[in-house]
């Protein structure tokens, strides 16, 4: 259960295409390419790791495998569409030497290439099922001059033993007059080494630093703009040949977070035996996958910690900084479609609290690549506030998933509700970041929780996206400990009530506590004088925020009256508007203080 009272709204800008799988880049299969080969790839022989993701869309002219020295099948007029194009090893013809590596793709097949002078075979050809339709993650591993490839993280096929002296790997994209690639590409990485099957799933639906043992290319294709995609490795950044920024600079539908976990069937055709579950980044939020029917191959389920590139449909996400994907691999129909119950533990979630709690959901949308407006669809899953889990079943294919907190939009987006005393009177203050239909404000008076009376209405905004600030006063307060709540009306007559804030109050008398200096800077001491409180009681000062974080709590005995307290204010408390609370048996004393 929750108990925070207090709801922030965080206001930020965001590209559209910076988080998740983010951008890929989309090639026309003409003369799109990306130039990234250099000498530092020739120099890596014989074993290596090419991968990425691919969305392929045409098809690709099946060839027979051969490694002769004059075999030419993937020249010019063969129906190849190079995603990585095989750069020319050199030497004579008819003769054995260096040759460069590469992968023709399509919707249909994976060949792997090797180019030198009169040398261009296809080593390795697979078009088998477990190319599904959208995007697909592909490895090839070269073990000493042999292909290998894997496919979503499968060992589908191994290819023909190279008989040249040395292949090394490619670093151009797109493909070349002998064969250009249709479709779109993200994430492309080299390795040094033949990286193992475990490496590959570990890694393949999780964004990458660049320093990584082994890793000398990595375009992680997020750029976004211009004609240069960053090499990650800082070894040899990608030139884009032929190509137009502003409409090939595409949003990625790649299964693509900052961390993932997986599990792979280990008896083909039969149902998983397991559960899958993964821990946000940050550490907080986990998403659990059970009851998996059919017969997939393998799953994946991927964390990102940063708010989605588009939230058009996920009702009151706020500043939820926090989303799962799950990519299914091999989903064939044999056993039916694989159908999968996800249950989401929002626990230590910051951005639930006791007023959002009980209209807690979550969203779904296929990939990151869907960017309209609607994006997110509400599932209506089954809320647990004991357990702190929502649960959805029998959900299937690729999803991601977000947690939402209202089924409506909120009438005002209330930023906090404070009530502050002064010398005769007390001030209430509260502000909203937006305001929908919103009629007007009444806040309402109680001695119990019980028993309430309105003693202040005022108009609201109507409808407004601007942080608005009120401020009211309440001349005639009852004396010692009341409540004051906030009240907000629609034009149609629909109302809500907001959190409930106590004060104690005392007329004619110097009471609560004063604070200097107020605003205060960093390495300042605060000093907090007390009045009111009676002689050796208890003290407990508390500093938190607009939204209910502690960030100071002590308890201080009190020897004499007007006891002076001091606190050392340093970068433990970052800058911005706090609130100060003093408690002593019945005494309840606020502050607004101001760090700056």
């Amino acid at each position: 259960m929750k108990t925070i009272l207090i709801i922030v709204t965080l206001f930020f800008s965001l590209n559209i295409y910076s988080q998740g799988a983010g951008y890929a880049l989309n090639f026309d299969g003409i003369n799109d390419n990306v130039q990234g080969h250099a000498a530092d790839l020739t120099a890596i022989t014989n074993n290596f790791t090419i991968e990425f993701w691919f969305n392929a869309s045409a098809t690709i002219a099946l060839r027979a495998e051969q490694n002769g020295v004059n075999h030419i099948s993937g020249t010019t007029g063969n129906g190849q569409r190079y995603a990585v194009y095989p750069q020319h090893g050199g030497g004579g013809n008819g003769s054995w030497g260096n040759a460069g590596a590469g992968v023709s793709i399509g919707s249909n097949a994976i060949q792997v290439y090797e180019h030198k002078a009169s040398y261009m075979p296809c080593l390795l050809s697979y078009s088998g099922s477990l190319i599904q339709a959208g995007w697909n993650h592909v490895a090839i591993v070269y073990i000493n001059k042999r292909p290998r490839l894997y496919l979503n993280g499968i060992n589908v096929k191994d290819g023909l033993t190279s008989n040249q002296n040395n292949v090394f790997p490619s670093g151009l994209l797109g493909g070349s007059p002998y064969g250009w690639y249709s479709g779109d590409l993200d994430e492309f990485r080299v390795w040094s080494t033949s990286r193992t099957q475990g490496e590959i799933r570990t890694n393949m639906c999780r964004k990458l630093i660049g320093n990584e043992t082994g890793l000398v290319r990595y375009y992680r294709l997020d750029d976004g703009t211009g004609g240069t995609t960053i090499d990650a490795t800082g070894n040899v950044n990608g030139s884009l040949i032929s190509m137009t920024p502003a409409t090939d600079w595409i949003a990625s539908g790649a299964a693509l977070g900052n961390t993932s976990s997986n599990s792979y069937n280990t008896t083909t055709g039969l149902p998983f035996a397991t559960s899958i579950n993964l821990i946000n980044p940050g550490g907080q939020d986990e998403l659990t996958i059970s009851n998996i029917t059919g017969t997939p191959s393998g799953i994946h389920v991927y964390g990102e910690n940063n708010t989605p590139n588009v939230t058009c449909g996920a009702l009151g996400v706020g500043a939820n900084d926090r989303y799962f994907g799950v990519f299914i691999i091999d989903g064939s129909t044999t056993a039916g479609i694989p159908t999968y119950n996800i249950t989401y533990n929002y626990a230590n979630n910051p951005y639930v609290h006791a007023i959002n709690e009980p209209n807690l959901d979550f969203a779904n949308r296929a990939t990151n690549a869907v960017i309209t407006c609607n994006a997110w669809n509400n599932l209506s899953a089954t809320l647990n506030m004991v357990t702190d889990v929502l649960v959805k079943n029998n959900l299937s294919g690729r999803n991601e998933f977000i947690l939402t907190s209202e089924t409506t939009p909120l009438p005002i987006d209330l930023v906090y509700f404070n009530a502050l005393t002064t010398e005769n009177t007390v001030q209430l203050v509260w502000v909203t970041a937006s305001e929908i239909n919103n009629d007007y404000f009444t806040i309402e008076r109680s001695v119990d929780t019980q028993h309430w009376e309105d003693i202040i209405t005022i108009n609201g905004a109507g409808n407004s996206n601007q942080i608005i600030e009120y401020t009211e006063i309440d001349l005639n307060p009852l004396n010692d400990i009341s409540y004051y709540r906030l009240k907000q009306t629609d034009f149609d007559g629909k109302y809500k009530y907001f959190n409930t804030v106590p004060i104690n109050f005392e007329k004619n008398n110097l009471t609560g506590f004063n604070i200097y200096p107020n605003p205060i800077s960093y390495d300042e001491i605060l000093n907090i004088v007390v009045y009111d409180f009676k002689p050796r009681s208890e003290i407990i000062v508390i500093i938190t925020d607009l939204l209910g974080k502690e960030f100071y709590s002590k308890s201080n005995i009190q020897i004499k009256n007007n006891k002076l307290i001091t606190i050392p204010i340093n970068l433990s408390i970052p800058k911005g508007i706090y609130f100060i609370v003093a408690t002593s048996e019945n005494k309840i004393h606020s502050k607004k203080l101001i760090i700056k």
